[in-house]
């Protein structure tokens, strides 16, 4: 699958990260993803000068196709109306990668490169003013740059890598899951006394809750969302408060549901959390909810609807259609 973040006007992005720079773009990256990639090309997008999305794949250790991936991305970039490109390359194996670089850059055509690097972490070389082999590279200096400065500060996070983003996502384990399992227990008890109507209007005041007044969640609210988003009704009623507007509190909310539901109740928050986060821009956090929720569901209806979003490369935009209907 295919990390994507999508740029949409966020209540974080206080400050604008302005890439001038090598340094800057290797600054830029993590905050951009949310995570620190490794082995990795990433791919951003421009329309003008403005950047409309970040996409990563890994480097795998088997050949890399090259018309297909320049296709792959070309499509993303013109889907998402971009007119130009920046790609960076993450290996150890430098000598290696600036060449499928070099190719990647030759089959992107005629979209526009408008960068081009390869970093093992320490230096960076642009493949753009690079002839032949890789030379002595140029030490990478993020601290000359304000861009991390200016992410931090627009509350914009870079996990280590992506399995730390991928265990943000694992729910709880151990102790935690057993004493988690007794509040699932007095919840269900709770709820089964509930009319239909009755359990509609605790879903939407859990989530108004949350959402427009801003108030905690305990232990037992996550765990009334994750049994009545059980119900498929419920979970699309859930789903369809969702808005671009307002999705990164969805993303939070559904976040502390996951981190606190046990089995069988994962698929659910899991989908709801990857829904929210797509439609927030961040496509890397609704990858990995998607895999997590393959693994323990891969059947579930919703799952399905976020691989086709992530399979057509959707923009958020397309949510407003998709909930209208």
């Amino acid at each position: 699958m295919t990390d994507r973040q999508t740029r949409q006007p966020s209540r974080r992005e206080r400050a604008v990260l302005r890439l001038q720079s090598p340094d800057d773009i290797l600054s830029a990256v993590p905050f951009l993803l949310r995570f620190h990639p490794e082995n990795s090309f990433v791919f951003l997008a421009l329309k003008g000068k403005s950047l409309v999305l970040t996409a990563r794949v890994d480097i795998g250790k088997d050949p890399i196709d090259v018309e297909s991936l320049a296709d792959h991305f070309a499509r993303v970039c013109v889907q998402h109306e971009g007119d130009g490109l920046i790609l960076v390359a993450y290996s150890d194996l430098v000598a290696r990668i600036s060449g499928v670089v070099d190719d990647l850059v030759e089959a992107l055509e005629p979209i526009q490169v408008h960068e081009a690097l390869v970093t093992d972490g320490r230096s960076w070389w642009s493949r753009l003013d690079e002839e032949g082999q890789p030379g002595v590279g140029i030490p990478v200096d993020s601290g000359s740059s304000e861009v991390a400065a200016r992410a931090v500060f627009a509350g914009l996070p870079a996990l280590p890598n992506r399995a730390a983003l991928a265990d943000s996502v694992a729910g709880p384990g151990g102790a935690d899951a057993a004493e988690l399992a007794g509040v699932f227990e007095t919840v269900l008890m709770e709820l089964a006394d509930l009319s239909d109507e009755e359990r509609r209007e605790r879903i939407c005041l859990l989530v108004e809750s949350f959402c427009v007044h801003r108030q905690a969640l305990t232990p037992s609210e996550c765990a009334e969302l994750a049994v009545l988003s059980y119900e498929i009704a419920l979970r699309d009623l859930a789903a369809q408060r969702i808005r671009l507007e307002d999705a990164e509190l969805h993303v939070e909310l559904w976040h502390q549901v996951v981190a606190n539901t046990v089995a069988p109740f994962e698929s659910a928050p899991l989908c709801l959390l990857g829904l929210a986060a797509w439609v927030s821009g961040n496509g890397a956090l609704m990858v990995v909810c998607m895999e997590r929720a393959e693994e323990v569901n891969p059947d579930y209806s919703l799952l399905g609807v976020l691989e086709r979003i992530n399979a057509c490369a959707l923009p958020p935009h397309a949510w407003e259609g998709m909930y209208a209907a």
